[in-house]
């Protein structure tokens, strides 16, 4: 039988089917049942669903077995999915639940639902007839929002694709708007143009100019990250709003000076607006970027916070960076504010601890 997507996996590195559950007598069943149909490389994890990570994903996967026992709410599943596994991966939860509610809303995010007392047994048969849809897995889109020129804006967005795609290494791209400064190809240390898809980094793509905030080109599709960059100090209201609707979350990149407040002020107050009406992002958080110059100013955080009314959830702390060799990895104050500010914007902390020193 032919699998569609396994047509680009090579003969020498055998794809495994990875099986998640608390409980060891469900993992045995489901190994049981794989195994009886031919599949040889599974691999069984013992914990918790919901606190699996890019550490447990050490090989290509032909497919993902989730036993979440009774499931409460649908949400952390799907964000766990989009963050940890590639859009080309069959993914099957299983649970006790029978509800016909909660095996929409796994339908609608691309993900099969199976009653783990009487559906077990079409593990297999759900993952062999899997069908790769980019348009039922949703990406996770991250806008980048510069409130003026100078304030680092493709800065940040780079940085936070990198540290998006360490921590889960999973698809990530890194889109720069049309109306920001190209300078992607300095930042990341990559010779391109106009894209270049990489599938163990940080993809890149720069907007033409006379396609600015495309925020559903195909070729983006299969990312599970997509970080849009805009620099949006000359933006009307409609492009703004756009932004915010297309987005799940969205940061105010900052500096100290007044058109930078004025402007984050302007968008804060409308995506209140829009979120008073079920649209807008949901998460919206405001960045201040120390690292793009140093300025001469009597303001303090909590000073901007007073005249946005708003808190700040990020500072990125100054960087002398080379101009000539601006591709350099930040220090290590800088990669804490960076991986912290990311817990944020990804809705979870990272798992391991480290020392950054």
């Amino acid at each position: 039988m032919k699998i569609p997507f396994l047509d680009k996996i090579s003969n020498q590195n055998i794809p495994e089917i990875l099986v998640f559950s608390q409980d060891i007598a469900s993992l045995d069943r489901i190994y049981e049942i794989l195994s009886l149909k031919g599949f040889t490389q599974i691999k069984k994890i013992h914990k918790d669903p919901l606190d699996i990570d890019s550490n447990d994903v050490q090989a290509r996967l032909l497919g993902v077995v989730i036993d979440a026992g009774s499931i409460g709410n649908t949400k952390e599943y799907i964000q766990i999915c989009s963050r940890i596994f590639g859009k080309n991966i069959p993914i099957v939860i299983l649970a006790k639940n029978d509800s016909i509610k909660i095996c929409q809303e796994f339908l609608e995010a691309g993900i099969i639902f199976l009653n783990s007392d009487t559906q077990m047994s079409q593990i297999y048969a759900k993952i062999m007839e899997f069908e790769e849809n980019n348009e039922n897995r949703k990406s996770i889109k991250i806008s980048i929002l510069g409130t003026k020129g100078g304030v680092g804006n493709s800065f940040v967005s780079y940085q936070i694709a990198r540290f998006i795609y360490e921590r889960f290494l999973t698809d990530v791209i890194c889109i720069q708007g049309a109306d920001s400064s190209y300078n992607l190809d300095l930042l990341s240390g990559k010779n391109f143009e106009r894209e270049c898809f990489c599938d163990k980094d940080v993809s890149l793509f720069v907007e033409p100019k006379d396609e600015p905030c495309n925020f559903h080109h195909p070729k983006h599709a299969k990312y599970n990250f997509i970080i849009y960059d805009h620099s949006i100090q000359s933006w009307q209201k409609e492009n703004i709003e756009l932004a915010l609707n297309e987005s799940d979350t969205a940061v105010l990149v900052i500096g100290y000076e007044l058109d930078s407040l004025r402007k984050a002020k302007e968008v804060l107050r409308l995506n209140e607006f829009l979120l008073g009406v079920n649209q807008g992002a949901k998460k919206l958080f405001v960045c201040l970027n120390t690292n793009a110059a140093k300025i001469k100013t009597s303001f303090g955080k909590g000073d901007l916070e007073g005249i946005l009314q708003a808190p700040i959830s990020g500072v990125i702390p100054y960087l002398d960076i080379d101009k000539a060799t601006p591709s350099v990895l930040p220090g290590v104050k800088t990669r804490k504010a960076f991986s912290e500010f990311l817990d944020l914007l990804v809705g979870c902390s990272l798992k391991r601890k480290k020392k950054w020193f």
